[in-house]
């Protein structure tokens, strides 16, 4: 048991840190604390972390473990299928997708096979997903239905 020098709690020594310098071998805050700490510090001056976070990142490798792991395509397969659209929303014709500020058109698939059917913009994507994008298609032919007797 130790007492956390921020709250004052005593606690137990797995709700510390490891602290290889110290006698005891245990950070002074408890973890709770030091978390709340860091936070209050991203808080007040976030993008010197959000920089380094978009430093480290590497996109186009992410994105290409990305496709192969959930689609099994890479991403020269992605380009081939949107040459077959294209560049544009197999549905809507739009060309981009403007989805979490990205260009990219969505990968759309068949959710019980993993299939790939094509790429959608985000608002095609979404209507789909809404529809359930159900085999009878009697969301969707209902929509089609109820908007041509308007």
């Amino acid at each position: 048991m130790k007492v956390c020098k921020k709250c004052e709690l005593e606690k137990s020594d797995a709700e510390f840190y490891t602290e290889k310098r110290v006698k005891d071998g245990l950070s002074a805050r408890c973890k709770e604390c030091c978390k709340s700490d860091a936070r209050a510090v991203f808080e007040a001056n976030p993008e010197p972390y959000r920089r380094r976070a978009r430093e480290a990142y590497d996109y186009a490798e992410r994105r290409e473990r990305w496709l192969a792991t959930e689609y099994g395509m890479t991403p020269q397969d992605y380009v081939d299928l949107l040459e077959k659209q294209n560049g544009v929303c197999g549905v809507c014709k739009e060309p981009e997708s403007k989805h979490n500020m990205t260009e990219h058109l969505l990968i759309d698939h068949d959710h019980i096979t993993n299939r790939v059917r094509g790429l959608l913009c985000s608002s095609c994507n979404l209507m789909l997903g809404k529809a359930k994008a159900d085999e009878g298609n009697t969301r969707l032919l209902g929509a089609l239905f109820y908007l041509k007797q308007a």
